[in-house]
């Protein structure tokens, strides 16, 4: 295994440990769908309905104030705050130019908007091409 296999295989982890993380917070937030609808007897049909039917309307209002942050509302906010980080990254690191020789030939190699070693490896394995 060389030096590139080794840094992709590292930076492989956290994406996969981030999305657990999101599945496991989604699989969290869905519980309350377990207990919103229930099956009844109505006129001889089987029927699935919803829970508030019987309940006050607070508690209907509730629910669905519920749903909407944890469906709509939060997840815009963090797309929101993820896109600006990576725009401010990509403006703060457009005008940079980082010049490297190449182990191989000596050969002076630019690099541009390069900010991580995964991408410092491509960028170099590209430019060689």
């Amino acid at each position: 295994m060389d030096f590139n296999t080794v840094v992709v295989v590292a930076a492989a982890v956290k994406p996969m440990a981030m999305a657990a993380a999101g599945w496991t917070t989604s699989a969290l937030l869905s519980i309350p769908q377990l207990g919103v609808y229930d099956v009844n007897v109505v006129a001889n049909k089987t029927v699935c309905e919803s829970i508030f039917r019987r309940r006050p309307i607070s508690h209907r209002q509730a629910y669905l104030t519920f749903i909407s942050l944890v469906v709509f509302f939060i997840p815009s906010l963090i797309m929101l705050a993820c896109y600006v980080r990576i725009f401010t990254k990509i403006s703060s690191k457009a005008g940079q130019t980082k010049s490297i020789l190449s182990k191989e030939d000596g050969e002076e190699v630019d690099i541009e908007l390069a900010s991580t070693a995964v991408s410092h490896s491509y960028t170099r394995i590209l430019t060689n091409r």
